[in-house]
């Protein structure tokens, strides 16, 4: 099954450095050398107030969830591959004192992951704003 993910200038320029000869850049994606699914966590789920003063529950499923680290690039000041960024977690949701992150980038960085490992609901009325797995 094929799907296309919309990336940021920076995330493409990342996976064409990463794409080793011959290779596509899905390839290049399951390959990743720096991110062991083994050291991925689940962070549950956290509420993040948007710029525009919505409030969305999201949270990464992680059974589906392989690290590619696309949501990181498209809104690091939630999601991080990175553990001093979040916490002591490997992989997650950072919390964040301040509302950082307009809705539409914060669907375009739940909407990037390949595996549909990232979920976001309306904290009001529950409905799935972008539904994973």
């Amino acid at each position: 099954m094929s799907q296309s993910v919309e990336l940021t200038e920076k995330a493409f320029r990342m996976l064409l450095n990463a794409k080793r000869h011959g290779e596509s850049i899905s390839d290049a994606i399951v390959r990743n050398p720096d991110i062991r699914k083994a050291n991925l966590q689940k962070r549950g789920e956290i509420e993040i107030v948007t710029v525009e003063g919505k409030k969305v529950k999201a949270g990464i499923v992680e059974d589906l969830c392989l690290g590619t680290g696309f949501c990181a690039v498209v809104a690091p000041e939630h999601f991080s591959l990175e553990r001093r960024q979040i916490g002591g977690e490997p992989l997650g949701i950072a919390d964040a004192d301040e509302p950082l992150v307009e809705l539409e980038r914060l669907k375009r960085a739940a909407e990037s992951c390949p595996w549909r490992a990232i979920y976001l609901r309306d904290s009001e009325t529950g409905d799935y704003v972008v539904k994973g797995g």
